[in-house]
């Protein structure tokens, strides 16, 4: 009789099992870790044109900037709408808010937001300014290596930063008055009130002596208070490492690599996709996404 039991359900065991060695390869099938390259582009606008900055919300919709002028895609790059602003040639940072909703920063000139998809600019009082880091409200944090400011959405304001913190590496704001600051030394900084207070979190650096920190080479986002993600150039293996943390910075997990010269990274407002402009590269940008995140 349990013979016969056996032989009924032995269909079942084995696509049980099926399902399971297939899905050992990426840990599971409900939990994929890793992260693949979903748009590369060797030239954009031109064969001269090089991007300081590009930031992509998904492999079509994109924003990139080169000396004063900003290029809009949703197509993943075979298409641009060039704005050419009245500014100065230094434009560098850009983040994607909504639809319509960018910020981009300046390394010698005011940062600009448009609300109206690029058809107009509105300079901000923060100048000189690169690192931003904005919530789904268009309101956020702006950071030189020394200095730090938040935007209301009306006006702007000087932030304390961590005594003895140095020069800031990168910048994640997440909303209301939370934030983290992420040190070149790779020490973890967060405010719960905009700078009033500021609490150490972790020294990422003493754990990862191969990753570099420095500003305009590591990337960070939180998607709340607990949850985030750092890009650091690994230095050893020439590719860029990602780490994970769920407890708001007391600990990080490797969650894979990306195969991308050092240049400068940025992870989308939902952390499901790195876009990493390299310094010097055949690829003028590379989009990957986090498998983790996918269909989400």
């Amino acid at each position: 009789m349990n013979r016969i039991r056996f032989l009924k359900k032995l269909p079942g065991i084995i696509l049980a099992l099926t399902v399971v060695l297939g899905c050992l390869p990426t840990l599971s099938c409900s939990g994929k870790k890793g992260w693949a390259l979903v748009n590369s582009r060797q030239q954009v606008v031109d064969a001269s044109l090089t991007p300081s900055f590009a930031n992509f919300s998904s492999p079509e919709r994109g924003i990139m900037l080169f000396q004063s002028s900003v290029y809009l895609t949703n197509n993943g790059g075979k298409d641009w709408t060039t704005i050419t602003l009245k500014t100065p040639p230094c434009l560098s940072g850009a983040e994607i808010i909504g639809e319509s909703t960018y910020v981009i920063g300046c390394s010698c000139s005011a940062v600009k937001i448009s609300r109206d998809g690029g058809a107009s600019w509105t300079p901000l009082e923060v100048k000189n300014t690169t690192l931003l880091s904005f919530d789904k409200d268009a309101k956020g944090w702006m950071a030189t290596p020394f200095a730090l400011f938040y935007y209301d959405g009306t006006a702007s304001s000087t932030l304390n930063v961590p005594t003895g913190a140095g020069k800031i590496g990168t910048i994640a704001f997440i909303t209301g008055t939370e934030g983290y600051i992420l040190n070149e030394k790779g020490t973890l900084f967060f405010t719960p009130d905009n700078g009033a207070t500021w609490e150490k979190k972790d020294t990422l650096a003493a754990k990862h002596t191969e990753l570099l920190f420095a500003n305009k080479t590591v990337a960070l986002r939180f998607t709340d208070r607990t949850h985030g993600l750092v890009a650091a150039f690994d230095k050893t293996k020439n590719m860029f490492s990602i780490l994970e943390t769920a407890d708001g910075g007391a600990s990080w997990k490797s969650v894979g690599a990306v195969k991308a010269p050092i240049g400068l990274p940025v992870f989308s407002r939902d952390n499901a996709y790195l876009t990493v402009t390299p310094y010097s590269s055949a690829d003028k940008l590379l989009v990957f996404r986090n498998a983790s995140l996918a269909g989400k």
